[in-house]
Order: structure tokens, then C-alpha cells, then sequence
């Protein structure tokens, strides 16, 4: 996939858990998430849409999403570090075509070797 464009694994992160989240109601599109670490003094922010049990769709290190009610409209491509206006997004809709013809290509989820029970 493009670099804008990332999956990343929970198993990457060290562990954690949903502070301040609630259990969704069925059908209720639980769908964002908000991947929040530290490495040493760096700390990283990143938002995404979940599109698997264990995976987030990102774009790496930006990726925040801007949701319009309840759809995803955009994702971060650029902003200040300290994750506070002005960011510049870039619109989701416009690559929908590209994103089912590559997931498309996707025969089966990636094996994990110990990664899934």
C-alpha cells in the first residue's frame, strides 16, 4: 500500500489499555482508536480507523482521523508536532476506488507466527 497508508499491529506497542472507553453497543461502529506511547523521552500520538480485531488502519505517524457525523472524511498528513491546529488532511473519499482495489488484493489476513490464539 501507499506510505500514507499503513497497518499497524497492536503487537508493536507496548502493552496498554482503553482509558475512559465504554463497551459499544452492537452495530454502534466502534471503529476509532487512539494509539498513545512513550519511547524514552519521545512520546507518539497516533489515530486510526480499526479495521480488524488487531489492526488499526494509520498513516504512521500522523493519521488522526476527521470524522463529519460519524463517517471518516480525512486523515492527518501533516500538522504540528505537538498535534494542535492547523493540520492539513487528506480527503478519504477521493481514494476510495485505490483502497478496495488494494484491499482487494489482500488474499487472506497476515499470519502472525504466535501472534493470534
Amino acid at each position: 500500500l501507499s506510505p500514507f497508508l499503513t497497518l499497524m499491529h497492536v503487537w508493536s506497542l507496548p502493552p496498554g489499555k482503553i482509558i475512559g472507553g465504554r463497551e459499544a453497543r452492537p452495530h454502534s461502529r466502534p471503529y476509532m482508536a487512539f494509539l498513545d506511547g512513550r519511547r524514552g523521552e519521545m512520546k507518539y500520538m497516533c489515530g486510526g480507523s480499526l479495521v480488524h480485531e488487531h489492526f488499526v488502519l494509520t498513516a504512521g505517524d500522523s493519521g488522526g482521523p476527521l470524522v463529519c457525523d460519524r463517517v471518516v472524511q480525512g486523515i492527518i498528513s501533516w500538522g504540528p508536532d505537538n498535534a494542535t491546529p492547523p493540520e492539513v488532511y487528506t480527503k478519504v473519499s477521493r481514494f476510495i476506488p485505490w483502497i478496495k482495489k488494494e484491499l482487494a488484493k489482500l488474499k487472506k489476513p497476515l499470519d502472525i507466527p504466535g501472534f493470534f490464539s
